[in-house]
């Protein structure tokens, strides 16, 4: 979770922290890497719209853990 502090306060806890434990160290390269599911954005792109919100948290859903 150290790669995330950056982004504590940024993007909400819901997020931070399935990603955090899932991914890890390379948590921080994903949320500002294009995402396969939705081609052109980035996970902070989706961030900053409610349907774009609601479609990250789908993919995390569906991370394998």
């Amino acid at each position: 979770m150290e790669a995330l502090k950056p982004y504590k306060g940024k993007v909400a806890d819901e997020i931070l922290i399935p990603i955090g434990c899932i991914i890890g160290s390379a948590s921080r390269l994903w949320l500002n890497r294009e995402l396969g599911d939705i081609p052109g954005y980035t996970p902070l792109e989706l961030l900053k719209t409610k349907d774009g919100t609601k479609a990250l948290k789908a993919i995390i859903m569906r991370l394998y853990c």
